[in-house]
């Protein structure tokens, strides 16, 4: 498995934070697998940043990645 490099993680967030507050929330995870032609459930995506989320507020900082 290729390792990814940080600063193409960072480019894959600011991808997701649309409105570049520093967070991906559930509205912006929404809208970017929309674009990319993935229509995906509120349940399935809040399941997704849940995943990430380590301070249970609801959305993903980088750092939490």
């Amino acid at each position: 498995m290729q390792r990814v490099d940080n600063e193409d993680l960072r480019a894959v967030f600011r991808t997701f934070d649309l409105n570049g507050d520093g967070f991906i929330s559930v509205v912006e995870f929404k809208e970017v697998m929309r674009k990319f032609g993935k229509d995906m459930g509120d349940d399935e995506i809040k399941h997704v940043i849940k995943t990430f989320d380590d301070d249970a507020n609801g959305l993903v900082c980088f750092n939490e990645l």
